[in-house]
């Protein structure tokens, strides 16, 4: 590992005590060290939130977790500034891949989002692809797309979407909307001031096959946060 991690997960709402909430999650075991933050959903709104050390009370920017203690567990929820003329809003971008572009993903990767600047952090909240086919693609091996902080295929932080999993590049499923990430995934705080791109991994280099009409449609929820 490069640097600290960050690790964020989906919750519904600060308070009420359950599992997808806040105020319900036990933070014994997971150390402010490790950059825990949180996105909530909660009322038609997205917020970060990010663990600290601290015995803050309560607040509409401070949550205790379950297991807070004063002693034992002095760790508490804190809501995050976010960076850019959009405080607090969640954006959005999408690009649509040409057959052509999608061909060329194992040495070519495609930019979705742009470098945020300097001591900034690109930070997803969801990523969906969908497809367009005619036919699939050919000449593969351990095949599979990935969305990846950095502008050259193999960057060091991505997602994953494994095609043995959803047989996209061979033309199956292609009714499926691919959404991730689903729980929890890591980014490296190296990756600050990267892009984010769309890309594949291939033993057998450039995909084949394809049709000219196939495309592919990556859309990605997204903040930028300042380290």
């Amino acid at each position: 590992m490069n640097g600290a991690d960050v690790f964020y997960i989906i919750r519904k709402g600060t308070s009420g005590g359950t599992a997808d909430d806040l105020d319900g999650e036990s933070t014994a075991r997971i150390t402010p060290e490790f950059s825990q933050c949180r996105f909530v959903v909660e009322n038609g709104s997205t917020a970060l939130w990010q663990l600290n050390y601290g015995t803050d009370a309560a607040s509409d920017t401070v949550v205790r977790p379950r297991d807070y203690n004063a002693t034992t567990n002095t760790k508490v929820w804190k809501r995050v500034s976010l960076s850019g003329g959009d405080s607090g809003v969640i954006k959005t971008k999408t690009v649509t891949l040409t057959n052509a572009q999608i061909l060329a993903l194992p040495s070519t990767a495609i930019e979705i989002i742009p470098s945020p600047g300097a001591n900034k952090i690109l930070v997803p909240s969801l990523v969906t692809i969908s497809w367009k086919y005619i036919s699939g693609y050919t000449n593969l091996d351990n095949a599979n797309v990935a969305i990846q902080w950095g502008a050259v295929p193999g960057g060091t932080a991505s997602i994953i979407i494994l095609q043995s999993a959803w047989g996209i590049l061979f033309g199956d499923n292609l009714d499926d909307i691919i959404s991730y990430p689903s729980d929890q995934n890591a980014i490296y705080q190296s990756q600050s001031n990267n892009p984010i791109s769309v890309t594949a991994a291939n033993g057998a280099g450039n995909f084949t096959g394809g049709n000219p009409v196939n495309i592919m449609k990556v859309t990605v929820l997204y903040t930028s946060v300042d380290l």
